[in-house]
């Protein structure tokens, strides 16, 4: 058996256990692997930085066409909203397995009718997540066949500029027709498909409802380290602008793209997206490929927050092993350890046993795609 006391042998083994723990979707070394493929894939010269990041999320809640296959679906509406809120409260939590394979056909279909044609896709990658709660929403980035080379972006050339700015203008929406508009009678990510037009009202309604910042708490508030104030880290309120802008700012590492704006609660967002997906979404282009790297690191593939390193978990697994203990057994425990680091929601486990083994995709359409379809979930 290993003396627990040996630090240099356990942090070898604990780091080989790790890299086998690659396998095991939604992992801590799991989403490291994918992090690393990725990078790889934005560095690669034939390849080079994704154009666009987004993320959807799921009104699972008020989505009609989600609760008309719900064994518990009344037919008409309930007339009371309480009532029917409960109802679909209720279906969700007993019906995790049709709330997840929705989801991902949902936003399947999406894509191959809404978003690629769209845009020209040439290549994506987008990994589903859940939340604490259960919900849904993925993060991804997407490779435009026609946009601005990422890479050739130079601030100090008014072209290079002008040209980006112009391709994005049109794309990204941070204008609102009718920022006072009173709310909806009813949710608007509720209405059948059958009463839509994709008129400019129930794209106002949408925006009003679903891509507003409202208020600031807990999960939106960080301590600023110099002025110690409490600041919103998505920087709302933002400042009200006539015209979309590349600017980069004094101290800042990295550019800012500022979209015209006339509401200073509104998130960003494509509305031809959002009145088609109805429901909240994050939509703004690469700025750079450090930027890129960024986005990977904060929000595409990170796992659950570290509590313990390798080698302190592996500790923990040695020292309750006897002295008899065979190796296989130490590694057994740690993957074990590795996999029980993170609480399992319904709709993840159900996802995870029947639908797919696992959620990252990307369709290596371009000459450096890593072939990284169907390796992931959280």
């Amino acid at each position: 058996m290993m003396d627990s006391n040996n630090n240099g042998d356990l942090e070898i083994l604990a780091q080989r256990i790790a890299r086998r723990g690659a396998r095991l979707p939604g992992t801590r070394p799991y989403w490291s692997d994918a992090s690393r493929k990725l990078k790889a894939q934005i560095r690669d010269p034939n390849c080079k930085s994704p154009h666009l990041f987004f993320t959807v999320s799921a009104a699972d809640i008020q989505w009609p066409d989600l609760h008309q296959h719900m064994p518990a679906h009344p037919g008409a509406p309930p007339e009371n909203e309480q009532e029917a809120y409960r109802i679909r409260m209720a279906n969700l939590n007993d019906n995790p397995a049709i709330a997840a394979y929705y989801f991902q056909k949902r936003w399947e279909i999406f894509y191959k009718e809404v978003v690629k044609p769209q845009l020209d896709v040439v290549d994506y990658w987008w990994r589903f997540e859940w939340q604490h709660r259960g919900s849904s929403h993925i993060h991804g980035f997407l490779w435009l066949r026609n946009a601005p080379s990422v890479e050739d972006l130079k601030l100090d050339d008014d072209q290079s500029v002008h040209q980006f700015v112009t391709f994005w203008d049109h794309l990204v929406s941070t204008w609102n027709p009718k920022p006072d508009h009173p709310p909806a009678p009813i949710h608007p990510s509720s209405r059948e498909f059958t009463t839509l037009s994709d008129s400019q009202q129930e794209l106002v309604e949408l925006i009003n409802r679903v891509q507003r910042h409202a208020k600031c708490s807990s999960y939106c508030l960080r301590r600023d380290k110099t002025t110690r104030e409490e600041v919103c880290r998505f920087r709302f309120p933002q400042d009200l602008r006539e015209l979309t802008e590349l600017v980069q700012k004094e101290g800042d590492s990295l550019p800012e793209f500022l979209t015209k704006r006339n509401d200073p609660l509104l998130n960003s967002h494509n509305p031809t997206w959002i009145l088609g997906w109805r429901a909240n979404m994050d939509f703004r282009p690469v700025l750079s490929p450090h930027a890129a790297i960024s986005y990977i690191s904060k929000y595409v593939s990170k796992a659950e927050t570290q509590s313990k390193t390798y080698q302190d978990i592996l500790r923990n697994v040695v020292g309750q092993s006897n002295e008899n203990a065979r190796i296989a057994i130490v590694y057994q425990k740690m993957l074990s350890s590795l996999v029980g680091e993170r609480d399992v929601s319904g709709e993840y486990l159900i996802y995870l046993l029947l639908i797919t083994p696992n959620n990252i995709s990307s369709p290596g359409s371009l000459p450096c795609s890593i072939q990284m379809s169907n390796v992931g979930v959280l």
